[in-house]
């Protein structure tokens, strides 16, 4: 792949561009294509038809900039041009006059280039994009393309920059197009690069705004399409105010910005951030206009600053990022389009982003690119992800604020190694040497840079500090809400824990999963359990004749052990029901064995001298756990037939027993009835009108177990 890359500056533009284009005719005698930026210094007529006097019938792709980059760094008031040929690539330039129909002139070129070049089905194809960006148009150009292209389309380019810096949008908007052989100043330029041959041509991309967030996300409550008049409720300007002080234009709008929005985009893990950036303010009618022109309604958005550590941050990330997309091909060349807003706060220090670049890929690897009103970019970085329409995030978009990187590479033999950093800053002294009076005009503009970055530094001071100011003031009430929280938990968790006091433990746990759940009621549910009575005999008598505290501490030396060896043996307080227990087990062995211990911890109580004995009632079945009651008062309650019969075993049982029903019975081993010598009979109940098989343990087998 042969490549030309020439730089110049100077005080007329023919003599400037001729050396330009002499320089990189040196390297590439005989070019496919050229891809030029060069700064509206120039006389642009002038420059144009000097270029192609010198290039012929060589197609030209580029746009203006005042800001140039190149491998030897940023380049003021230059111009930059990169020459290519290749046997595996095809170049095709079109271009057409935007108008008010944006969309409409990208989708016909596109038609236009896929009718005359008939690309085959395993081509790779890029596209490079250069137009005006007055009023978003970039997002047109992206959608007009994208409804040509039968798949997603890596884009990658910069809108046209006319001067800069300045506070005049209408002059920073004034930039030209180069396209073929035509110069514009309200054309869209494209340029196809078609990889006739995908084994040995590849492509890598990547974007990168850098953006820290300095406040918590909010939403847009109030748009129209992109124009925002509240976000959580609260009108736009008072959120402004908020965070950034009553100066926050000075720092927030486009041109000067030090502080913008994000959106997130999400793919599953992948995540991208891009800008949504204030251009616009009406303080009058509570609206700020947003760039790009996309619907805000219900957005997430979040307030971000940019520092120029972070910047270098993301210019670094997205120079690996390109470099490894490219995977097995050898990088041939690297083009850069990254914003101006960018540049004006890196300042004297823009040159340390070409750094970043060139420390990735090298000084063998020419390096071309602009600062631009816009950037656009793919969202991805490997060519089959961007043209892959199942990924949420194929294609491309207009980025703002970021650097925007592609690669080319190769797999074809390398020929002789340029260094071109060297060559470029070999330029940059030829021209330095005979330009009289371009040190001079240099030196001056670097002195109002200067006075320009003071300012701004002192803006983003006064911003910081009103940050800083709100998060302290939102850290107090952090605070101080979070000391009512802890409270809260506090008191929250003593009554929880009063309750559970006063709650069957299976109730607590199933409340427990409906709140995790979301419900706010218990479900309903069919259960196959052992149901356990236990009442006090000569208790009902006791209470009437002594006092209620004696009444509760007689009963609660009885409940206190029985609870706990039923909770021992797996099973569940269901209620009290006065000198009663009702609880339920999952397995009949675990009843069985709990309601001999416990008649045995009673045959002790006795020998003290006890006036009380225990009745103990099992049986197994069906029920029904569901929610009885009303809204302000429920029960989760077990209801069913095996609940009634549990309970008439306790009142058919002799004092000091234990009754259970022949069915619990068939729950038990074999052995175990036999082992404790229980009596097989039958009793009457009530609700039964047929007598009822049950097996008695009298109390003198409990005692012995």
């Amino acid at each position: 792949m042969a490549k030309g890359l020439g730089v110049a500056f100077g005080t007329d533009p023919e003599e400037t561009e001729r050396r330009a284009v002499r320089r990189a005719l040196k390297q590439c005698p005989d070019p496919q294509v050229g891809i030029l930026a060069s700064s509206t210094y120039y006389d642009q007529t002038k420059l144009f038809e000097a270029v192609r006097r010198e290039l012929g019938n060589v197609p030209l792709f580029g746009t203006t900039s005042p800001l140039g980059i190149s491998n030897r760094g940023v380049e003021r008031d230059s111009v930059i041009l990169l020459l290519l040929k290749s046997d595996g690539l095809d170049f095709k330039v079109h271009t057409g006059k935007v108008g008010d129909q944006p969309a409409e002139i990208a989708r016909y070129l596109a038609s236009r280039y896929l009718f005359d070049a008939k690309p085959a089905l395993g081509d790779r194809i890029t596209c490079l994009m250069a137009g005006p960006e007055t009023t978003g148009q970039g997002l047109e150009f992206l959608r007009g393309l994208r409804e040509a292209f039968p798949y997603p389309l890596p884009v990658s380019g910069g809108a046209s920059l006319g001067e800069y810096p300045t506070n005049d949008l209408a002059k920073a908007h004034a930039g030209y197009q180069y396209g073929g052989n035509i110069l514009g100043r309200d054309n869209l330029s494209l340029l196809f690069i078609r990889a006739r041959n995908r084994d040995q041509i590849g492509f890598g991309y990547s974007c990168d705004n850098s953006w820290e967030p300095v406040a918590l996300p909010v939403i847009c409550t109030k748009a129209e399409k992109n124009i925002v008049s509240e976000v959580d409720g609260q009108p736009i300007h008072d959120y402004l105010k908020l965070h950034l002080g009553e100066a926050y234009t000075e720092n927030l709008y486009v041109l000067r910005g030090r502080f913008s929005f994000i959106v997130r985009l999400r793919d599953g893990p992948f995540e991208k951030t891009v800008l949504r950036v204030p251009f616009l303010s009406d303080p009058a009618k509570g609206q700020v206009v947003f760039w790009p022109a996309e619907d805000m309604q219900g957005q997430e958005i979040q307030l971000v600053q940019l520092a120029r550590e972070d910047l270098l941050a993301g210019t670094k990330r997205a120079a690996q990022q390109a470099h490894a997309a490219l995977g097995v091909f050898r990088p041939e060349m690297v083009l850069v389009f990254t914003c101006s807003v960018r540049w004006g706060i890196m300042n004297s220090l823009a040159g340390k982003e070409l750094e970043e670049v060139r420390a990735v890929f090298g000084d063998s690897v020419p390096i071309m690119g602009l600062y631009c009103n816009a950037e656009y970019s793919p969202l991805l970085n490997r060519f089959e992800d961007i043209t892959n329409p199942l990924n949420a995030l194929c294609g491309s978009k207009p980025m703002g604020c970021s650097i925007a990187i592609m690669a080319l590479g190769s797999t074809y033999p390398t020929g002789a190694e340029v260094d071109y950093r060297k060559l470029t800053e070999r330029f940059f002294q030829e021209d330095k040497a005979g330009c009289v009076g371009c040190e001079q005009k240099r030196m001056e503009y670097v002195e109002s840079q200067l006075a320009i970055a003071e300012q701004r530094v002192s803006d983003t001071e006064k911003s910081l500090r009103q940050l800083i100011r709100e998060q302290n003031r939102n850290a107090l009430a952090l605070k101080e809400k979070n000391e009512a929280l802890l409270q809260a938990n506090t008191s929250n968790e003593k009554l929880q824990k009063f309750i559970r006091q006063y709650t069957p433990h299976s109730v607590w746990e199933k409340a427990s999963v409906s709140v995790l759940a979301g419900l706010c009621r218990i479900p309903d549910e069919e259960l196959f359990c052992s149901f356990l009575f236990m009442d006090v005999k000569g208790f009902t008598s006791f209470a009437e004749h002594h006092s209620p505290d004696e009444v509760i501490r007689e009963l609660n030396r009885i409940f206190q052990p029985a609870t706990e060896l039923i909770y021992r043996h797996r099973g569940d307080v269901d209620k009290f029901i006065g000198d009663c227990i009702f609880a339920r087990f999952e397995s009949a062995t675990d009843a069985l064995n709990c309601s001999m211990e416990v008649q045995k911890r009673m045959a002790g109580f006795k020998t003290s001298g006890s006036p009380f004995t225990l009745r103990i009632g099992l049986n197994y079945g069906r029920v029904v756990s569901g929610n009885v009651g009303a809204d302000m008062r429920r029960e989760n309650a077990l209801i069913g037939d095996a609940v009634n019969l549990a309970q008439r075993m306790e009142s058919a049982c002799p004092p000091g027993g234990i009754m259970v029903t022949d069915e619990f019975a068939r729950q038990l081993p074999v052995t175990i009835l036999e082992a404790i010598k229980a009596k097989k009979g039958s009793v009457r109940v009530k609700g039964k009108e047929q007598e009822i098989v049950v097996w008695e343990i009298p109390s003198e087998n409990c005692q012995s177990v």
